[in-house]
């Protein structure tokens, strides 16, 4: 991210035979689902009832899966307004599950606009009715939950609204940024002693931070971590620690075109006393923090802070 904006990944540094050939394709090959945590002056969660045979009568999240041609943003507004009857409008990702190469799902909050609560008599394919329901009936499972999945979810959000804008992530929203492949973008850091703060970089076709593909197949975001680990330092074994997200990227446009989408996380190295040096024979250094943009080392400062980044789920 560069003043505020996002920075489109030119150059990607590492591949594999698996992520080669793959072009995703949603609601083909990769599946994008969207879900909004939505709470209430009162504390309260809106929840929908669902219609569908396989879990008829259940409750959960206002959720599904993005459409081809949609972006992101436009899918969880959809999707709240087809179960519940009331329009949103996000104003910031919560958290970001990585199930596997192939599957994510970016949950959002934000407030209504308008609408009206869905009731029984307003039943169609999408859900039966959507209620505000009190936390402690879904935290002691009072309500019969599709899935319980959703505790986790609804707690990252109510512990985001509880805190103070100063002591959380700041709003970030999507990027429209088309893309036609997976990629992950790594921000790897380091603290030395002295408190400045190291950057892994490579200078492969001009100075700029790692980045890699994800392969369809990747049972963890970690994988794509790994394989730049390895590409700069020849070993793996390090201690890292995943903050999380601090930008997604993605549009969708032109449908089944520009469905791919890219991923930057931030990780700090923990347990060394100084930061490895990267093999002579590749590309990558450690570059100092003040020695980059300005407005990147101010931004990169605040998401280093605890709950400064978007929380990545790694499922």
């Amino acid at each position: 991210m560069k003043q505020g904006k996002a920075v489109p990944v030119t150059k990607v540094d590492i591949s594999s035979e698996r992520s080669d050939s793959f072009e995703p394709v949603t609601k083909s090959n990769v599946g994008y689902i969207v879900s909004a945590v939505i709470i209430n002056d009162v504390g309260q969660i809106l929840m929908m009832q669902e219609a569908k045979y396989s879990c008829y009568g259940t409750w959960y999240l206002p959720a599904g899966r993005m459409e081809r041609g949609e972006n992101l943003e436009q899918a969880v507004m959809r999707e709240v307004e087809e179960e519940t009857g009331l329009t949103f409008q996000p104003t910031t990702l919560i958290s970001v599950e990585f199930g596997c190469g192939t599957w994510y799902r970016f949950n959002f909050t934000g407030y209504v606009t308008g609408g009206k609560l869905k009731t029984l008599k307003e039943k169609d394919k999408e859900s039966l009715q959507a209620e505000w329901i009190d936390f402690v009936n879904i935290k002691t499972r009072t309500l019969k939950l599709r899935s319980p999945d959703i505790i986790q979810l609804i707690n990252i959000a109510r512990k985001y609204n509880s805190l103070g804008e100063d002591c959380r992530h700041s709003h970030n929203m999507p990027a429209l940024v088309p893309y036609n492949r997976l990629i992950h973008r790594v921000i790897l850091t380091h603290c030395s002693f002295n408190g400045d703060i190291q950057v892994l970089t490579t200078d492969k076709e001009g100075l700029h931070l790692p980045t890699t593909y994800i392969s369809p197949f990747d049972f963890s975001l970690m994988i794509s971590v790994f394989s730049v680990i390895k590409e700069a330092f020849g070993a793996s074994d390090f201690q890292l620690k995943m903050k999380g997200l601090i930008s997604v990227e993605h549009q969708g446009v032109p449908a089944s075109n520009k469905d791919g989408l890219c991923l930057t996380s931030l990780l700090q190295m923990d347990g060394l006393e100084i930061e490895p040096s990267p093999r002579s024979d590749s590309s990558y250094k450690w570059t100092s923090l003040n020695k980059l943009d300005p407005t990147f080392n101010v931004q990169l400062i605040a998401h280093l802070k605890e709950n400064g980044c978007v929380p990545l789920l790694d499922i």
